[in-house]
């Protein structure tokens, strides 16, 4: 490995791979408001903000403020970004499955395209964790789910319309309803073999908490700019598991070769350094030269989930974002 390189755990083989800050004397004790606990922001903020920072920051072979696809734009991720903050907010107060519907049911509204699916997925059951995401609660968000649960799913998914899409032989996510008794984690263990957020519940979040939350928290902690942290996090996670986005659009084949890309600039540049920002660049374009087929959506779905994870249980405070915001404008 080159000079600044670093040591690194292991990753997924073969296709499927605190803080306070200063509150205003009438504000809520964060307690007292269980949309709130121990984060600075209330649930829906906490979905729009992670929305936010991952797709501004300019990841590798993504849309981002200064680059957009033909049919999907920066303004499009935007305007879903905030789209989904209400229905988020009163996520205890719906099942999984409605808010997951109603979530992509607000981005519909106002986008004429999917770009969120993934994203709502993965957040709908991370938000109704409580008191906040960990690895015990989830499980019991998951283990309640139920066949009217899966039946908003299957409503969602014909809402946004998503591509690449396969079937089983006992569940098409395309039709117009699932087996009425089949519940939302098993029609998601259907295609666990396929599809990596499939997967995450199929497995009670296993990777996520695992691999990617670690990815994301070890970046923002050791770097100090925000979007060099989200970049270089959603680089990591690339190299670790392979997109099952660019797997149903390439082949398994094109997407285990991207992750391998990825852990070469991972693995031999330390972030920051000209090789590392050099290497990122032409992987870049590389993702990019085949009319964004080759688009990571998938890794950067984990890295809004994260974002989105350490929020609420304040490893992302108020407080370390100013800081970070600051490095970065120091940095032009």
């Amino acid at each position: 490995m080159s000079q600044g390189s670093h040591q690194r755990g292991s990753r997924q083989e073969g296709s499927t791979p605190p803080g306070k800050t200063t509150r205003s004397a009438d504000s809520p004790p964060r307690e007292a408001n269980p949309k709130w606990g121990t984060s600075d922001w209330s649930i829906g903020q906490s979905a729009a903000l992670a929305c936010l920072m991952e797709s501004m920051a300019p990841k590798a072979g993504n849309v981002h403020r200064g680059v957009d696809f033909v049919d999907t734009t920066f303004y499009d991720f935007l305007v879903s970004s905030m789209a989904i903050e209400k229905t988020f907010d009163c996520s205890r107060e719906l099942t999984l499955g409605q808010l997951i519907r109603q979530a992509v049911a607000a981005t519909a509204e106002l986008v004429g395209t999917n770009t969120n699916l993934g994203i709502i997925l993965l957040l709908a059951p991370l938000a109704q964790c409580r008191p906040h995401p960990d690895p015990e609660s989830i499980r019991q968000v998951l283990d309640q789910s139920t066949a009217e649960d899966c039946r908003d799913l299957y409503a969602a998914i014909a809402i946004a319309q998503p591509g690449g899409l396969g079937k089983t032989e006992v569940a098409d996510a395309k039709q117009d309803a699932p087996p009425a008794d089949m519940s939302l984690v098993e029609a998601m263990s259907l295609a666990s073999d396929r599809d990596s957020i499939a997967r995450e519940y199929a497995t009670y979040f296993d990777t996520f908490f695992q691999t990617v939350l670690p990815i994301v928290d070890s970046a923002i902690h050791e770097l100090d700019s925000l979007p060099d942290a989200i970049v270089h996090a959603h680089l990591d996670i690339l190299s670790r598991i392979p997109d099952t986005l660019i797997a149903r659009k390439c082949g398994v084949d094109l997407a285990n070769s991207c992750s391998a890309r990825a852990a070469r600039i991972v693995d031999g540049w330390a972030p920051g350094t000209a090789g590392y920002l050099q290497q990122l660049e032409e992987f870049d374009f590389w993702l990019r030269s085949d009319e964004h087929r080759r688009n990571p959506g998938t890794s950067a779905d984990y890295v809004a989930a994260a974002l989105f994870t350490l929020l609420r249980t304040g490893r992302l405070p108020a407080e370390k974002i100013r800081a970070m915001l600051a490095s970065a404008r120091r940095q032009k």
